[in-house]
């Protein structure tokens, strides 16, 4: 089905890493259950600063899920990686309408990360860790949600 995923947020170092490292951690599971052809996950940010690390609170909690996030630099979304990506997912509707204002062709492949939820992934930056956790809880649960979906 899809050969390429990109998880676009806000500024790539904190929800759509997350679901980058979470997508691969569960897809490289169900590889070992299901032969089947790869799907390459990456994610950016609207608003990226390029070559940014990983939110530290957000890296801690990865860690503690055995994914290591070490190595993720943020990269900024531009109009190359929407024409790479096969599917978009953002965690925050208005992030749709700004993902098709920059790349009208996205339009049909740009989704909200909680689709089958009808939620919305709140951004935990700056925030208490009780915040990061919830976030971090439902993005691991709509990764695996869209990983029974697209595998």
């Amino acid at each position: 089905m899809f050969r390429s995923v990109l998880i676009v947020c806000h500024a790539n170092v904190c929800r759509s890493p997350a679901a980058e490292m979470l997508f691969r951690a569960y897809a490289g599971k169900l590889a070992g259950k299901h032969a089947r052809r790869p799907i390459e996950f990456r994610s950016a940010g609207l608003f990226a600063v390029d070559g940014r690390s990983i939110d530290p609170t957000m890296h801690r909690l990865l860690t503690e899920r055995d994914v290591d996030p070490s190595g993720h630099a943020a990269r900024r979304f531009d109009e190359s990686m929407a024409c790479a990506a096969e599917l978009i997912l953002v965690p925050e509707r208005q992030q749709i309408a700004a993902i098709e204002q920059m790349a009208p062709h996205t339009r049909g492949k740009v989704h909200l990360l909680g689709k089958w939820e009808d939620s919305e992934v709140a951004d935990p930056y700056g925030g208490h860790e009780v915040a990061y956790r919830e976030s971090f809880g439902l993005i691991e649960r709509l990764v695996q949600g869209w990983l029974n979906k697209i595998w």
